[in-house]
């Protein structure tokens, strides 16, 4: 039987997919099993709890840590972009996925705030599967509508299999993972995680199982040869579930991975419309209307949803599963979120404040569940904290932020001969102003160079230049932003000879930047140790 898929009129197609007419939902058109050109991806997630999904049928989903703690495998093979969970469907004829995984059929995929559904109609048979991450439950949802449009019975075998890892890696994990039947679900452990290990996850089904196995070989031609349990050699969750579906009926049926409870199937329905109504609010708060029809799209939901699903929340993407929060990289999002989302972006300021030493200087990178982040020599991490509290309290109004007292953290000091160190640190006894904070990261800042500009050392914003190591006229611009826009707040908190001092090194800084960075025609990018200059182009 032919696919029934209709695509209405979408805004900016490009043969592939493009915008629904209100800009809220992002279609994508799969013909005959073709793939994108690459995987297009969509996150969905909360702050715990997430998945990555693909055009193809890819992706993985993690609890707590997108790296650390990943449930199923991440892949970011571009070219297979290989599968670790799949719902596939035995008809009386062949087997055939709900996910469009190297299958031969047509499919509408969308994308939409908080969701996505894949859509097909095959021998017979409509299928509509959406999945979503609720905004407030540590679980992901696999809803399935099922629809007999044939004038016979459908017998189906309805398989969910997932390729579990619950850890780093799978090659690490899986001699340590424990599979067994709890009454209608499968209870995945591992005893040996570093973190998370006391967390159980869960596979559900809505339906009875009526088979399963936690062994992969145990699975040949759509069909369970045995059950499995416990310590397995290849191991895997596959449970089976069986419909029948008489002539035009339809059904709804539901599996989920879920940690630390089993899901409520019962609430479905409403989790849906609820995370649907919590992404809806988030990001109506501000729309703008302008010319470009394209940019309205962008700018009225779809740049802040990334922001905060996949930025600040999965911290994860396709091409890098991170989990990890950066000092520049998290701070500057959520400098788009300062007029919609000004609590989130308060939250993580005082978050990030709390991850530098006392010395000024920040980890360039960490983990939230462990004390063990990198110290480094970049030159630019710590000023994005002046310089985003700056545009907060200038956007906000909200100057008792600089009174708030955050610790700071205890590490080894970098050698002569170090570049950067991944250590252990402690949260320190002291405490100061977040005002205090920001004052320490310029202080350490005002460093310079023979040619009177920011000294360099492991990088500027541009991680590919560590090695340089001089003097950068891209980090004196910035510096001087910095100290431009600090002002602010040091009128508040009247710190007059403060201000006075900050001036004076704006002054220094035009001074230097405009007589040794510019060339005649273009301002230099850096000098090397040797004083050798780098340009971005040449005269």
């Amino acid at each position: 039987m032919e696919s029934k898929i209709r695509l209405d009129k979408i805004l900016y197609d490009n043969e592939y997919g493009g915008f629904s007419e209100d800009g809220k939902e992002y279609k994508i058109k799969i013909k005959n099993g073709e793939r994108t050109p690459l995987p297009w991806c969509h996150v969905l997630s909360n702050e715990l709890f997430g998945t990555l999904l693909t055009s193809n049928g890819g992706g993985y989903t993690w609890y707590g840590n997108s790296r650390e703690n990943k449930l199923t495998v991440w892949s970011n093979d571009a070219i297979e972009d290989s599968t670790s969970e799949m719902i596939f469907i035995k008809g009386k004829e062949k087997i055939y996925t709900a996910m469009p995984y190297k299958v031969s059929q047509d499919y509408l995929i969308t994308y939409g705030f908080g969701y996505a559904i894949y859509e097909t109609n095959y021998e017979g048979i409509h299928q509509s599967l959406t999945i979503f991450v609720p905004n407030d439950k540590n679980e992901k949802i696999n809803q399935m509508f099922l629809k007999n449009e044939t004038d016979e019975r459908k017998d189906l075998h309805i398989f969910y299999w997932i390729n579990p890892v619950l850890g780093v890696t799978r090659e690490e994990t899986k001699k340590h993972l424990i599979l067994q039947k709890n009454d209608n679900s499968i209870e995945l452990n591992n005893y040996y995680r570093e973190i998370y290990s006391s967390e159980s996850a869960f596979i559900n089904s809505s339906e009875p199982i009526i088979n399963y196995t936690c062994e992969k070989d145990d699975i040949k031609n759509g069909e369970i040869k045995k059950t499995e349990e416990g310590i397995c050699k290849n191991p895997c969750v596959i449970i089976e579930i069986d419909l029948s579906l008489e002539p035009q009926q339809e059904k709804t049926i539901c599996f989920s991975i879920s940690v630390g409870e089993k899901t409520n199937f019962s609430q479905v329905e409403q989790s849906l419309e609820s995370t649907k109504l919590y992404w809806e609010k988030l990001l109506n708060k501000v729309q703008i209307k302008t010319p470009v029809e394209s940019m309205n799209i962008m700018m009225n939901g779809w740049l802040l949803y990334q922001t905060l699903a996949s930025r600040l929340y999965a911290r994860t993407g396709f091409y890098q599963a991170g989990g990890a929060f950066g000092f520049r990289d998290q701070l500057q999002d959520v400098l788009s979120l300062l007029v919609e989302c000004p609590e989130i972006a308060k939250k993580q300021i005082l978050y990030h404040a709390a991850h530098q030493f006392q010395e000024g200087d920040v980890l360039h990178w960490w983990h939230p569940e462990k004390n063990n982040g990198i110290r480094t020599r970049y030159r630019d991490d710590l000023l994005w904290l002046p310089y985003v509290v700056s545009e907060y309290v200038k956007v906000t109004g909200d100057f008792n932020i600089l009174d708030e007292e955050i610790p700071y953290i205890e590490g080894k000091l970098l050698e002569d001969n170090e570049n950067e160190i991944y250590q252990e640190v402690k949260q320190s006894t002291f405490k100061e102003s977040l005002c205090k904070h920001c004052i320490r990261a310029i202080e350490n800042s005002l460093q310079y160079g023979t040619n009177g500009l920011p000294k360099m050392e492991g990088g500027d914003w541009n991680d590919g230049m560590n090695l340089v190591g001089g003097e950068s006229i891209w980090l004196g611009f910035f510096l001087y932003d910095v100290l431009n826009k600090f002002l602010i707040v040091l009128d508040k908190k009247d710190e007059l000879e403060l201000k006075e001092k900050y001036k004076n090194e704006m002054q220094k800084l035009k001074q230097a930047l405009n007589q040794n960075g510019w060339d005649g025609r273009w301002y230099k990018r850096a000098f090397f140790k040797d004083g050798t200059p780098l340009r971005l182009f040449t005269k």
